[in-house]
C-alpha cells in the first residue's frame, strides 16, 4: 500500500473506533485542539488510548514534580502538605496532555500505519490497525484506583499532620 498525504477515513475509523470523526477532523487540519478528558484524567486517557509507555512516563513525571515541590518547600521552609504537591503535579500533567494529547495520539497513529502499510490485504491491514489502536477500558480503571489511593493517602497525611509545624510532611 502506498501512503498518501491525506488521512484515510477508513484507517482512522479502524484505529480510533467510535470517536473517529472527532480525531479525523482535528488531525486533517493539524489543529489538534484541547482534549478536556486528557486534562482531567491525563494518565487514564493515555492508558485508554493504549499509549502505555507515555502513561508510565507521565506517572514518573508526576512523582518527580511531587518530590520537587517537597524539596522546594523544605529548602524555602514553607509549610506545604503532600496533598498540594499532588494537585500541582496533576494540574501540570493535565495542562500538558490537554494541549498535546491529540497530537501525540496522531503521531502514534501515523507510526502505526507506517508499520503496517506493507500488508497487501486491506482487510487484514485494517484488522491490525483496529487491534493496535482502539481503547483499553481496564488500564484507566487501574490507574484511577491508584490515583484515588494517592489522592486520599496524601489528603489523609495532610489531616494527620495538620497540627505539626514540620516544613513538609510525608
Amino acid at each position: 500500500m502506498e501512503r498518501k498525504d491525506q488521512l484515510d477515513k477508513q484507517e482512522v475509523e479502524a484505529y480510533v473506533g467510535p470517536n473517529a470523526n472527532y480525531y479525523l477532523d482535528n488531525w486533517e487540519t493539524y489543529h489538534t485542539g484541547i482534549n478536556s478528558t486528557a486534562f482531567f484524567f491525563p494518565t487514564q486517557w493515555l492508558g485508554y488510548r493504549k499509549m502505555y509507555a507515555k502513561a508510565g512516563l507521565s506517572y514518573l513525571f508526576m512523582f518527580l514534580i511531587y518530590f520537587l515541590v517537597a524539596l522546594l518547600a523544605t529548602a524555602l521552609d514553607l509549610k506545604i502538605y503532600p496533598f498540594y504537591s499532588f494537585i500541582v503535579a496533576r494540574l501540570l500533567l493535565g495542562a500538558f496532555f490537554a494541549l498535546m494529547g491529540n497530537d501525540l495520539y496522531r503521531k502514534k497513529f501515523i507510526s502505526c500505519i507506517q508499520d503496517y502499510n506493507k500488508i497487501s490485504d486491506r482487510n487484514r491491514y485494517l484488522d491490525f490497525l483496529k487491534e493496535s489502536g482502539g481503547k483499553n477500558i481496564w488500564f484507566p480503571i487501574l490507574l484511577g484506583l491508584i490515583d484515588i489511593w494517592l489522592f486520599y493517602s496524601t489528603y489523609a497525611s495532610m489531616i494527620y499532620y495538620s497540627n505539626y509545624t514540620a516544613t513538609f510532611v510525608y
